[in-house]
């Protein structure tokens, strides 16, 4: 295929238009959800959120796998991309079944065991722990499918296809509110949506490569071929939210429902733009996966191309919650009718954490470098060490401090975090001698 730093940009365009309508969606939907819902319900649906999309994860790094398989096959290769494609389908169907029937179970003791749910939300979270299951193979398949679609650098039909659908994420439960369902429905509401987004990239997948999708073929070859790829990187997959979203678990159990919803909204306010960085992932990845050892010029391109976008898109976004959070969330949050000191915590919160995303975000560069170079068991032994320091100064810094501890604890993470991704990067740079 060929490439150039003009078809990079444009890849990189449709990449962050896909990836951030959810950010949008959910700029556009909070307002509405902070006003319809209680602070617990909204609380417990924010949760509910981070495990919809962390369960996406559980598909065993299929999808990067995929895609860095199939960005290094070339046309002489006896492997095809069906096999490829087909086994990963065939395995993630098995393994999302598999975590689904065994989600109820352990969200019922996550919900009702770990963080106490009011008498009046008993019902309806039991319901929506079954809506959250039923999403899991929907949600490892879709994951596999959009590897393969950047793989073939299929970017503008996935900003077609991510779009709408990113945006129905967090509209759909909002209008559902508005129109006073409870917290099940919107849950459905979510599952309808993914399940759509599913079909649309296998109907484009199988457009693209035929057969690959509607007829998959097994091939047991190329499933141990994956998996010890994509093994590697289930497990930074695995840790690596855990490590984002921990502290809001830790700050709902000793603090309860209502304050972590405070944390959530300016969370979520500030997350969502680390889009950004996985856009350029996207784009990056196949690119850094496919460089042939000694390529100085093109590996020191594409690096220093990764990083610019990162840092050009998100200093600016960390500036405007540094020196204008107050006007921005008291505008955008109006509706809900927050107390003063509720709107100053959250202002304080999100600037505490937009300085961990502008180092979150720049850590992704050099962590998918490190993966795509065929390093993924680097990556996972990080986050092991990070997750187990987290839970030794998380605690009691969250216990202690409340929403603007649990900020910090972000920020000191995100910090060691990209440190040691960035000399981890610069050690397989001169190793491959590409520096």
């Amino acid at each position: 295929m060929t490439d150039s730093s003009a078809l990079r940009a444009r890849h990189l365009g449709f990449s962050l238009a896909s990836l951030g309508a959810p950010a949008v969606g959910a700029f556009l939907s909070l307002p509405t959800l902070l006003e319809r819902l209680s602070p617990e319900a909204f609380g417990l649906l924010t949760m509910y959120w981070v495990i919809i999309g962390y369960a996406s994860l559980v598909e065993l790094g299929m999808g990067k796998a995929v895609a860095k398989r199939l960005a290094e096959l070339d046309e002489t290769s006896a492997i095809t991309s069906r096999s490829v494609i087909g086994t990963a389908i065939w395995s993630a169907t098995v393994i999302g079944i598999v975590t689904a029937l065994l989600c109820i179970p352990l969200l019922r003791i996550v919900f009702g065991t770990w963080i106490e749910i009011p008498q009046q939300l008993h019902a309806l979270n039991r319901d929506s722990i079954v809506w959250i299951s039923a999403t899991v193979p929907i949600l490892v398949l879709a994951s596999v499918l959009s590897g393969v679609l950047e793989a073939r650098r299929d970017f503008g039909w996935l900003a077609l296809i991510r779009v709408p659908t990113g945006l129905a994420l967090f509209v759909i439960p909002a209008m559902l509110a508005h129109q006073g369902f409870a917290l099940p429905q919107l849950v459905a509401g979510i599952m309808v949506v993914r399940l759509l987004l599913l079909l649309l990239l296998a109907a484009r997948a199988e457009h693209v490569l035929p057969r690959a999708v509607f007829r998959p073929k097994y091939d047991p070859a190329q499933l141990k071929s994956l998996l010890s790829f994509g093994g590697w990187l289930t497990i930074s997959a695995i840790i690596g939210p855990l490590l984002v979203y921990l502290d809001r678990f830790i700050l709902a159990s000793t603090h309860g429902l209502a304050t972590s919803a405070l944390y959530s909204t300016a969370f979520e306010a500030v997350i969502r733009f680390l889009v950004i960085a996985s856009a350029v992932v996207a784009v990056m990845f196949p690119r850094f996966s496919n460089l042939k050892a000694g390529d100085k010029t093109s590996a020191q391109r594409l690096y220093l191309e990764g990083n610019l976008y990162v840092l050009g898109a998100i200093v600016p976004v960390a500036l405007v919650f540094i020196l204008g959070g107050h006007f921005l969330f008291s505008n955008w949050l109006g509706r809900a009718d927050l107390d003063s000191r509720s709107l100053v915590t959250i202002t304080q919160a999100a600037a505490i954490l937009s300085l961990g995303l502008v180092l979150n975000a720049c850590a992704h560069i050099p962590q998918a470098f490190i993966q795509a170079r065929g390093y993924p068991h680097w990556t996972a032994g990080l986050h092991v060490m990070e997750l187990g320091a987290f839970l030794l100064y998380a605690p009691p810094i969250v216990k202690h401090y409340g929403v603007e501890g649990a900020a910090c604890t972000w920020l000191i993470r995100s910090s060691i975090s990209a440190i040691l991704l960035y000399m981890m990067a610069a050690r397989i740079r001169r190793d491959q001698n590409f520096s």
